[in-house]
């Protein structure tokens, strides 16, 4: 649900989320998060066909809570270097991010 949300108002911005990429986007997740899933859609800028874009959009689930992390960068075939280069910060990111200290704790 949150994926389709988080779509319907890419597209509000002009950005069209298209065909999920499938056996793309395989992410190591921190030991400390209980759960994680990313997953890697086409998209297409609605004012400029010849532009294209990928959208990453990472969950990961730690204690209590849920984290969503999400990257819309230009598609490898329209900039090789700009999107390696953001590829590689998201997995570092997601593969170092944990959950906060308090996460396991009961709420009342």
């Amino acid at each position: 649900e949150e994926i389709m949300d988080y779509k319907k108002k890419m597209e509000t911005s002009g950005v069209l989320v298209g065909e999920k990429y499938i056996g793309y986007g395989e992410t190591k997740y921190n030991e400390k998060m209980d759960f994680g899933i990313s997953e890697v859609y086409k998209g297409v800028d609605s004012r400029n066909n010849q532009s294209e874009y990928e959208f990453w959009f990472t969950v990961l689930i730690g204690g209590n809570y849920y984290y969503f992390v999400m990257l819309l960068t230009p598609s490898r075939n329209e900039n090789f270097t700009v999107w390696a280069n953001n590829i590689q910060n998201y997995h570092f990111m997601i593969e170092n991010f944990k959950p906060m200290s308090g996460a396991y704790l009961e709420r009342n």
